[in-house]
């Protein structure tokens, strides 16, 4: 049961990382070889991911072997099943994308947008510009989307890398990569944000609008580092099942040292998902590691990185560097964007 973290995890991370902003400056031919043409900027406005890892709508088939590597939706599945549907996954990313707080910049760089040789995608973290609000009201959903509408601008975040792209060709309004490279993600979980970087990444950009309009529904995908699943991520899962937990739960008379679990989980009293959380997952009845901290209704980063499962379910599934020993975690969502303004660092 403890996929469900995982799955939680990556859903809660694909929400906030895919809200994204447009381009509209920048420069010309890069000098580094790189893709030729002019900057055309887009803001993400639909981040989908998947409900199976073997979805070719989403995923690429990154180590050559003929499959689909998607890890991201194998998980979601099974939190499907495991959950019982008490996690709104898709419910979440399509809040974050509607409410602005999460913001990438794409920039379509080419000679031409219906066929282009030498072509490139890069996407960029951002920030509200014009408006400067999302939301009409922050406390009313309908009022959001204010910066979706093909007319705003942004500026790029200083934190962002500049030199994550792909390079490929568009063909009929289609843009698909040659060479893999990175694409910028920002991941957010209970709020808090934090970035990383596909590696081995690819895109495949569909119907291309000629004036630059917009873009139709598209996928990216790539592998997370075991660098960056261990040191921004993994911290991450932890905070948001805890965040849970303390919305959901009350704990009474937890055992004092040394704890012997009697009782556990019913003590934490939890309802809704932080009852699923909680009578799932073994994370907290770690007595070997954690005798201390153990059966105290708290998921600590270091019973999260410590439990075996979950060691097990953050294992990277592709090899990036072709050394014989993977060492990213496969991911693969859809996307689509709307024309937007932003100079392109």
């Amino acid at each position: 049961m403890r996929l469900t973290v995982r799955s939680t995890f990556f859903a809660l991370a694909m929400t906030a990382s895919l809200g994204a902003a447009a381009c509209g400056g920048g420069g010309g031919d890069d000098d580094g070889g790189g893709p030729t043409g002019d900057p055309h900027g887009y803001v993400i406005d639909k981040v989908t991911v998947p409900d199976q890892g073997d979805d070719p709508a989403f995923g690429f088939d990154l180590n050559g072997d003929g499959n689909i590597d998607n890890r991201l939706g194998s998980d979601i599945a099974s939190l499907a099943v495991l959950s019982g549907g008490s996690f709104d996954i898709q419910g979440g990313i399509d809040k974050a994308v509607d409410d602005g707080s999460i913001l990438l910049l794409v920039n379509i760089q080419a000679t031409a947008l219906d066929n282009a040789a030498n072509a490139g995608t890069q996407v960029f973290l951002g920030k509200l510009g014009t408006p400067a609000a999302a939301c009409t009201d922050p406390n009313d959903t309908t009022t959001c989307r204010q910066h979706l509408d093909g007319h705003g601008s942004f500026t790029v975040d200083s934190a962002s890398p500049t030199d994550a792209k792909v390079v490929g060709n568009i063909v009929n309004g289609t843009f698909t990569n040659t060479t893999p490279g990175k694409i910028a993600l920002q991941i957010a979980f209970s709020g808090t944000a934090i970035n990383v970087e596909l590696v081995d990444a690819h895109a495949q950009i569909n119907g291309i609008a000629a004036d630059g309009s917009l873009f139709a529904s598209s996928k990216v995908g790539g592998g997370i580092s075991q660098s960056d699943l261990m040191t921004n991520v993994e911290p991450a899962i932890a905070d948001s099942i805890q965040d849970i937990i303390v919305r959901d739960c009350a704990p009474a008379n937890v055992p004092a040292s040394p704890r012997d679990g009697t009782g556990y989980p019913d003590y934490c009293h939890c309802t809704g998902t932080g009852a699923t959380i909680i009578g799932s997952l073994t994370i907290d009845q770690n007595t070997t590691a954690h005798a201390d901290t153990a059966y105290d209704c708290v998921i600590s980063h270091e019973e999260f990185a410590d439990d075996g499962t979950v060691q097990q379910l953050l294992k990277p599934d592709i090899d990036t560097d072709n050394d014989g020993v993977t060492d990213a975690l496969s991911v693969g969502v859809q996307i689509t964007g709307i024309k937007g303004t932003f100079t392109a660092p």
